[in-house]
């Protein structure tokens, strides 16, 4: 019952966000001054260097919530890449911002889910029986 609501939550989504992506695509201006830019930066990088302790501290512990935490670290990293290079994509910065997309942030993204996935499909240690130490 829960498992085919949030499957129709979640495919309902997917189907709001088609008009909704077109709507803004066609409404919001290519320019936008903020005045909460800094803080919309330093709270995302705050939230990232979190996700990456809360990670290395479940990892250590051998907690099972390591997965989805690996998982939510890797795509914030995606998101930071993906919003440096974006944003930074008409600034003397640009080549900087792609140099650590390309070569920090995305392979660390990758690596973090490669690992989750690993963790994931690992086999599940088993009790030793008799039946491992007969001759």
């Amino acid at each position: 019952m829960i498992r085919r609501f949030l499957l129709v939550l979640l495919g309902a989504a997917a189907l709001f966000l088609v008009p909704w992506t077109v709507y803004l695509a066609n409404t919001l201006p290519s320019q936008f001054d903020t005045g909460q830019w800094n803080l919309a930066w330093v709270g995302f990088d705050t939230a990232l260097g979190c996700c990456f302790a809360l990670a290395c501290w479940l990892g250590w512990r051998r907690h099972r919530a390591a997965v989805p935490m690996l998982a939510a670290t890797a795509t914030l990293l995606c998101c930071d890449a993906w919003f440096d290079v974006l944003l930074d994509w008409a600034s003397p910065d640009r080549w900087t911002s792609v140099a650590m997309a390309v070569g920090a942030e995305l392979p660390i993204a990758g690596l973090l889910l490669w690992r989750a996935r690993t963790l994931l499909v690992a086999p599940r240690p088993r009790a030793l029986t008799v039946r491992d130490i007969e001759l």
